[in-house]
């Protein structure tokens, strides 16, 4: 069992492609552990006896590629996850002070893998003596120890470095733009997932919000609508049986007068009066 110290450990370099970044980049990954398990499988296998002074184990992989495409944010920390049971150094633009450490470990600690990270970003920023440092520790690896050197670049790699790589049985990888059907599974989700931000959920909502308010604003106005129209009739109901009532007491009070007035007949005769009108027509009466 390879037990690799604490010291040369980079876990929080590696990392496995996440589920949304995978539709872009699985391919690209796929095709590095490829090559890398074509030419030399050793290093993909975690138990594998290493016999030095027998055969070719260093390897070398180039690649080229921008950070608009993931190499260095997404591709390289999932393919460094693959190779997470060998000891990793590491130079970049992050760890000047640490280069001198770094390379006389890389000397001394096999198998191992060597990871040159945006190299053409930072190879101009450090003196001539850690440059010239880093080159002769590249071509001291013989090629009989195992070491896997991977580097990347935006374009091309310094020019100290074209006779180590250019030279020598160097795997050259250049990252591809992902095709329309990897989009379009990138995409998918977004749109027709199940996912409550997905376009297709969002529609969804929007559309069962809308039947909800709609279903409790036709409640909120029928029940009024029912109240109005019983209190409606209950209005009816008072308003004819006050009528009613009122027909009742006019007739009585008719006949009240009627009986008045034949009372004074009795009493004083009839008498002839203009100025007494009943239902639109002139009544004669006649007094003695």
């Amino acid at each position: 069992m390879n037990i690799v110290p604490s010291t040369v450990r980079q876990g929080h370099r590696m990392r496995n492609l996440s589920h949304i970044i995978t539709p872009l980049l699985k391919r690209q990954q796929n095709r590095v552990i490829r090559y890398i398990q074509l030419l030399w499988p050793h290093f993909l296998q975690e138990c594998y006896k290493y016999t030095l002074g027998e055969n070719r184990y260093a390897g070398r992989v180039l690649l080229i590629g921008s950070n608009f495409q993931g190499l260095n944010t997404h591709l390289m920390p999932s393919v460094l996850k693959h190779l997470e049971h060998l000891p990793t150094f590491v130079f970049d633009s992050k760890i000047f002070d640490k280069m001198e450490t770094n390379l006389a470990s890389a000397q001394s600690v096999f198998p191992a893998v060597i990871l040159l990270s945006r190299i053409d970003e930072w190879w101009d920023y450090i003196d001539d003596c850690v440059q010239h440092s880093i080159v002769s520790t590249l071509e001291d690896i013989h090629a009989g120890l195992p070491v896997l050197t991977i580097a990347s670049c935006t374009t091309d790699i310094p020019l100290r470095l074209h006779n180590f790589f250019y030279n020598n049985s160097t795997i050259l990888i250049k990252i591809d733009d992902p095709n329309d059907a990897e989009r379009e599974h990138f995409l998918a989700p977004l749109f027709f997932g199940d996912k409550c931000l997905s376009l297709h959920r969002v529609l969804e909502n929007c559309k069962r919000s809308a039947k909800k308010a709609a279903k409790s604003e036709g409640e909120t106005i029928t029940k009024p609508n029912k109240e109005n129209s019983e209190e409606i009739k209950i209005e009816e109901v008072h308003s004819l049986t006050n009528g009613k009532r009122k027909i009742e007491d006019h007739t009585m009070s008719n006949q009240a007068l009627v009986k008045k007035i034949k009372l004074c007949e009795n009493k004083f005769g009839s008498y002839q009066s203009k100025s007494y009108i009943n239902t639109g027509e002139k009544n004669n009466l006649s007094v003695l």
